[in-house]
């Protein structure tokens, strides 16, 4: 029974805002007026002030502005929403191992393997004095087959994870992804730069690379394995074959590695500028101007 002030017919209640539960639905009426106090009664029950008509209350309002009307929110499409998926290679949960068998492996099940610093330098040094000079062209080519099988695992694995794709990914969400999933193969950092995209270039910046770090130091830039990697990964990306060109590195005691992508006939100049002793961003400089 609702509670009446004085001889008033209307119980207060009725006015009072509530929460109604229908099947598979709430609603909440939206803007209605505070119930007044007992104190601001008069003596038959009702409220002092006079209260508008419906005409000239509804005045100026359409129907979608009623306060009294409710706002329905679908429970069921909340309960059943599925939630939104973090970074597939997040590395607490994409690395796993058993320490008393030595496996390592990924969270989709593929085994991966730890490559010691001792190896990698035995590569290099192995290959240099074998090939000689062109032990870069060689490093180059196993880069670029490294590449290829890393894309194809890279686009598998996240259009299972996340039901698309890479192709209908976000730019922002694709680039985070890769970037976390670089990190978490121990490849170093990454970031893509995509300032020069209209100029038909990419820029990709590399640091606390192992295997520049494995290579010898002083001689020229060592990126090679980075250099085949990101040709083949973007190449398969963007449909196009596309060229890199190493223009800093960490073996010659720069911060960061560099790397520009692009069509081969368009980066042609670029060794002719890096032996005239011209930096990275006259050389883009360059490039940009010569499209131009």
């Amino acid at each position: 029974m609702a509670r009446r002030y004085g001889s008033s017919p209307r119980p207060i209640g009725d006015r009072n805002p509530t929460i109604r539960i229908t099947q598979g639905t709430v609603g909440v009426p939206l803007g209605w007026p505070p119930i007044p106090s007992p104190r601001t009664l008069s003596s038959s029950g009702r409220p002092n002030h006079p209260r508008p008509s419906p005409r000239r209350r509804c005045r100026g309002r359409s129907r979608n502005d009623d306060p009294r009307r409710v706002t329905m929110i679908d429970v069921n499409a909340l309960i059943n929403a599925q939630p939104p998926k973090g970074n597939y290679f997040a590395p607490d949960v994409y690395l796993q191992g058993d320490n008393e068998f030595g496996l390592l492996e990924n969270r989709s099940g593929a085994r991966l393997i730890a490559l010691p610093d001792t190896l990698i330098k035995g590569l290099f040094t192995a290959i240099d004095s074998e090939l000689g000079i062109g032990a870069g062209v060689a490093l180059t080519a196993c880069g670029k087959t490294w590449g290829s099988a890393f894309y194809k695992r890279f686009a598998d694995e996240l259009q299972e994870y996340y039901g698309k794709p890479i192709q209908a990914m976000e730019m922002v969400e694709f680039l985070q992804t890769f970037k976390q999933c670089w990190k978490s193969h121990g490849y170093g950092l990454v970031d893509i730069d995509l300032k020069y995209y209209q100029n038909g270039f990419i820029v990709a910046e590399v640091v606390n690379s192992p295997f520049v770090a494995c290579a010898p130091q002083g001689k020229c830039p060592m990126g090679f394995l980075e250099a085949g990697i990101l040709t083949a990964f973007f190449s398969q990306l963007t449909g196009e074959n596309l060229h890199c060109e190493q223009t800093t590195c960490e073996s010659l005691g720069a911060e960061k590695n560099l790397f520009i992508l692009g069509l081969k006939e368009r980066l042609k100049p670029v060794s002719a500028w890096l032996t005239e002793g011209h930096d990275h961003a006259t050389i883009m400089e360059l490039l940009c101007r010569q499209q131009g």
